[in-house]
């Protein structure tokens, strides 16, 4: 059932609906966030708007608020409190604080307060699972969560959590609570963009035989090889104007949180890493699609991408080179685990419920908008994106002999130091 109500006022949506005429059904995902960021929810007569604003059929857009959690059919408040009810949080004592929230709120999971101004949550694992118990309050994260700090939280007062890397050496996380994540001139000064700066040394074809040698594998799970990606990609027939890369940052197995942290705190070095991306796969369109569980690092990459470009560093003839165009564009979830699978997260993005596809044929040669599409996790992209600046050489003299270079672990639950 989809709600309606009689006190919709369509007059709040119009700049947002200006904003996105002549879009495809592609921008379905972003506007539905924005026209729920007004309401709180999304009533009949606002699907009603949006269908008609993308030229999308109506049923087409229900069926897509249905399937995304985070998108809301009923009256719901604008600030949604939610709290981590998942495995390391529950090793962490979760449920004591769930009781306390739930008592100072006087809700139970899933209910709207009286007055309207918030709705309560329990919901599975967060990615903040070195900082359990873990909760959003609003777009606000919050973490290492006690009874105590229950009336801080809820008022917006308990503060964020820091990452908490450890490990040597710090090749992939390096910059990581050294530098300012949401200022380029500190990402510059830390050796930012010399890996892309030193690939646009060599022909594409060299950066790929690079990938080959060092090894790297797909980091989101399948274990794919990077080099042999990337020149499926670049050797499939079309246009730059008609390839993609992309970085997969739908994390959403429990107990894990690595691409959280380099994307909260290194955000710049996922940019350029999908820079070198689209320059060795030969393509001109690059995305990210991040979890709707992880509005931090969606604002942090926004704010990477909007200076990235005012900079030059996307666009066209990026860095003085000229052909080298590319952009990249956001997109975040609205809570489906299987969009974590690649070919969901291409429905995803093309405005649709995450289904995944049946393969093959497969991403490089038929993936995003049916065209030819490299899509890699986010470590994947930090990896490659450390040997094109440390270079191939000092890669390979880490790591064992059968699998060099460095990767990332996350540890959580009933241990000394998380993280």
């Amino acid at each position: 059932m989809i709600a309606t109500t009689e006190t919709t006022d369509l007059s709040l949506l119009d700049p947002i609906l200006e904003k996105y005429q002549g879009r495809r059904r592609d921008a379905l995902l972003p506007l539905l966030h924005e026209a729920q960021a007004v309401y709180g929810w999304l009533p009949r007569e606002v699907q009603t708007a949006v269908s008609q604003t993308l030229r999308v059929p109506l049923s087409d857009v229900h069926g897509v608020v249905e399937f995304y959690t985070m998108f809301y059919n009923e009256p719901t408040a604008k600030r949604v409190i939610r709290v981590c009810d998942d495995v390391a949080c529950q090793l962490a004592g979760c449920a004591a604080v769930h009781e306390a929230i739930e008592a100072k709120l006087g809700l139970r999971n899933g209910a709207t307060s009286a007055d309207g101004r918030v709705t309560y949550e329990r919901v599975p694992c967060l990615g903040m699972c070195e900082h359990a118990p873990a909760a959003l309050n609003g777009d606000r994260p919050a973490g290492d969560l006690t009874i105590e700090a229950v009336d801080d939280f809820l008022a917006g007062e308990w503060p964020e959590p820091a990452a908490k890397i450890y490990g040597e050496p710090r090749l992939l996380l390096r910059r990581a609570g050294q530098i300012d994540p949401l200022s380029l001139d500190d990402y510059l000064a830390q050796e930012g963009y010399a890996g892309l700066q030193n690939a646009l040394r060599h022909e594409p074809e060299t950066i790929i035989q690079w990938m080959d040698e060092s090894g790297i594998l797909g980091r989101g799970g399948a274990m794919f090889p990077l080099g042999l990606k990337w020149k499926f990609t670049r050797s499939a027939p079309g246009s730059p104007a008609e390839k993609h890369v992309i970085a997969n940052a739908d994390e959403s197995e429990p107990g894990t949180f690595k691409d959280r942290n380099l994307m909260e705190e290194d955000p710049f070095s996922l940019i350029e890493a999908l820079t070198l991306a689209d320059y060795a796969a030969g393509a001109e369109n690059g995305w990210i699609f991040v979890r709707g569980e992880y509005p931090r690092s969606a604002q942090r990459l926004q704010n990477a991408i909007e200076q990235a470009r005012a900079a030059g560093y996307l666009g066209q003839n990026i860095l003085g080179r000229p052909g080298f165009n590319f952009d990249v564009e956001l997109r975040l979830g609205a809570g489906a685990y299987i969009c974590g699978e690649e070919t969901a997260l291409f429905e995803a993005i093309e405005g649709k419920r995450g289904f995944p596809r049946i393969k093959p044929p497969f991403p490089t040669t038929r993936g995003l908008f049916n065209q030819p599409t490299a899509i890699n996790n986010v470590e994947t992209l930090a990896a490659a994106l450390a040997v094109a600046r440390v270079g191939l050489e000092e890669w390979q003299k880490l790591g064992t002999e059968d699998s060099k270079g460095v990767k990332w672990f996350c540890l959580s639950g009933h241990v000394e130091k998380p993280g």
